[in-house]
């Protein structure tokens, strides 16, 4: 895919353009830009829509460049400069890009919802016919790029929020099915929250034209959570930003106002976008104890040659000079050294398990406690919610859990019961988990979260899309013991691959130890518990400034900012994300 990235430049001097070609892998893409550009390795870069200044996300640039079909066109900014509209001589329109089709439900398919139907992805205006009469626009009006100005637009602004999304849904018997689920469940499926926003943008784009203002789209979105409170998102500041966050341009209701405008030109801009800062790659300063850092070489040479012993008088040496060099690791953190040369330079991360928690918690010493004492209770309505999806995944891994379960139960009640029933080895060998189905049931609990957060499409189209399966291995594999573990790394060294857990033991289901995998090194868990090992993998992010996996991005996203509560209010999270952590909020309610 070919891409025209435009660097911004002072009113007055033309911007710099350059071809970049994007073949699916998102970091090679970004190298490149800072290589055409002269962008350092420290200067944090982000990428705008050039037509429109919405920001182009990560795992959302793969499906934007591969929808939109020939040259697209990207605004390349750095973190304190803004997106602004250039003159319409000084470049062409491109098209925007949105998230897959809102297709609904075969439940809910009635008249209104074919209507729905008729305005696929890719379609160039939103037609009136293809309406409800009663959201149709007055007699003699047309939708405009402009927002139309008219006594029934007006009277709409005055309206209460919640009313007006009301009014709109009792319009249409979709509506009416969206509301009496509503009341019936207290929650929606994805497939009716997906006919919701269509049913909104559609009256939305009618009322206002194409390009609806951010205080449209603010007050829509605002209705949305007063009158579904269970939709509100405790960790953001208005609780709507799942549909539309002002302040980024994103969310439901503006993906599918971009998939609706695909492929036409749009004259109305909106404001910039302010970037994120949160995450593993935000600079941060370790709180070490109050010692002269400037010269730290006796400690770090101390640590080099010493050997690890059981000698605890010599362990607690060991942890209390690794806490005197932790500014020194943080510095090479800062000056963008690989995992890899810091490893070498303090070779202890491979020989004494524990180093990666009291970085981690010298970085961030609130946090260090959030997933061991949060997750347990987050199981059940994780699990709940996950029964609701459709996913042959999903539903694969929750029969594995649930067999894992019963005979947890069954030893319990007769240790000498070992026969299986036929449903249960009808799973085993019918599963397209095959190679998970002797996890235990804490790893398949975790496994479960990823389904609900699965990975983002990568790639051309045409070429085979992401998996959750794919993204189970760069979360989690396994190794027999016995085997070995230098020529498990060395057959890997070809696959560039950010920190994954590495299990080893007699099976899956009896694993003697867990490893964190970072730069082909093996760092050794404290612990042989897969709740355990996961905190660490999740750490070792922190602790090396390295970025998630793209497949894992928004199964990391939501765990760093709604279990560890890690810059909840500086991370660009997905809408999947706030939609996830809305439904946990108010599961149960």
């Amino acid at each position: 895919m070919i891409v025209r990235v435009v660097k911004r430049h002072p009113p007055g001097v033309k911007n710099q353009k350059k071809i970049v070609i994007f073949d699916g892998d998102h970091d090679k893409f970004v190298n490149s830009v800072r290589t055409k550009f002269g962008f350092s390795s420290d200067q944090s870069v982000r990428f705008v829509d050039n037509s429109d200044g919405a920001e182009v996300e990560e795992d959302v640039m793969a499906e934007l460049l591969t929808a939109t079909g020939g040259t697209v066109e990207l605004m390349v900014l750095l973190e304190n400069e803004d997106w602004e509209v250039e003159t319409a001589n000084a470049r062409s329109a491109v098209p925007a890009s949105a998230l897959p089709s809102e297709a609904p439900p075969s439940s809910l398919d009635d008249p209104s919802v074919c209507a729905l139907r008729s305005l696929a992805p890719g379609a160039s205006a939103v037609s009136p016919s293809a309406l409800p009469s009663s959201l149709e626009c007055p007699p003699g009006s047309q939708a405009s790029d402009a927002p139309a100005v008219s006594a029934s637009s007006l009277t709409s602004s005055m309206e209460d929020s919640a009313t007006l999304i009301e009014r709109i849904l009792q319009a249409t018997p979709a509506g009416e099915a969206v509301l009496s689920e509503y009341t019936a469940k207290n929650k929606f499926r994805d497939t009716t929250r997906k006919i919701l926003v269509n049913l909104l943008v559609h009256h939305m784009m009618e009322m206002h034209g194409k390009t609806p203002s951010s205080e449209v789209k603010t007050k829509y979105a605002r209705g949305v959570v007063n009158l579904f409170p269970s939709l509100k998102d405790p960790h953001t500041i208005g609780g709507h930003e799942a549909f539309y966050d002002e302040k980024r341009n994103m969310g439901f209701l503006v993906y599918r106002i971009k998939n609706l405008n695909r492929g036409t030109s749009r004259t109305s801009k909106r404001s910039a976008n302010e970037g994120a800062t949160g995450g593993p790659l935000c600079k941060r300063a370790t709180q070490v104890p109050d010692e002269d850092l400037h010269d730290k070489t006796t400690d770090v040479n101390w640590l080099k040659h010493t050997p690890a012993a059981d000698d605890p008088a010599v362990m607690k040496q060991i942890k209390e000079k690794w806490k005197t060099t932790a500014a020194l690791r943080r510095q090479m953190v800062d000056e963008s050294k690989t995992a890899g040369k810091i490893i070498m330079e303090f070779p202890k991360f491979l020989k004494v398990p524990g180093l990666v928690e009291i970085d981690f918690g010298l970085l961030l010493p609130n946090n260090t406690n959030k997933f061991l004492e949060q997750w347990p209770s987050m199981v059940k309505p994780i699990v709940e919610l996950a029964r609701e999806a459709p996913a042959e995944t999903t539903a694969s891994l929750l029969k594995l859990m649930d067999g894992k379960l019963k005979e947890i139960d069954s030893e319990d009640s007769d240790e000498d019961q070992v026969v299986e029933s036929e449903d249960e080895l009808d799973v085993k060998s019918k599963s397209p988990l095959a190679d998970s189905q002797g996890w235990d049931a804490s790893t398949l609990e975790i496994l479960i979260l990823l389904c609900l957060l699965p990975p983002v499409n990568q790639g051309r189209k045409g070429l085979s899309k992401v998996s959750v399966l794919s993204a189970i291995d760069h979360l989690l594999q396994f190794q027999k013991s016995g085997a070995s573990l230098e020529h498990f790394l060395e057959s890997r060294k070809n696959k560039q691959m950010q920190p994954y857990l590495l299990a080893r033991g007699m099976s899956q289901e009896r694993i003697d130890q867990f490893f964190v995998i970072v730069d082909h090194l093996a760092i050794p868990c404290s612990d042989i518990s897969p709740i355990s090992a996961f905190d660490t993998l999740f750490k070792t992010h922190y602790v090396f400034g390295l970025h998630y996996a793209r497949p894992l991005h928004n199964f990391w996203t939501f765990i760093q900012t709604t279990i560890y509560n890690i810059d909840p209010k500086t991370t660009n999270e997905s809408p999947r994300v706030r939609e996830l952590r809305s439904k946990l909020s108010n599961f149960g309610k």
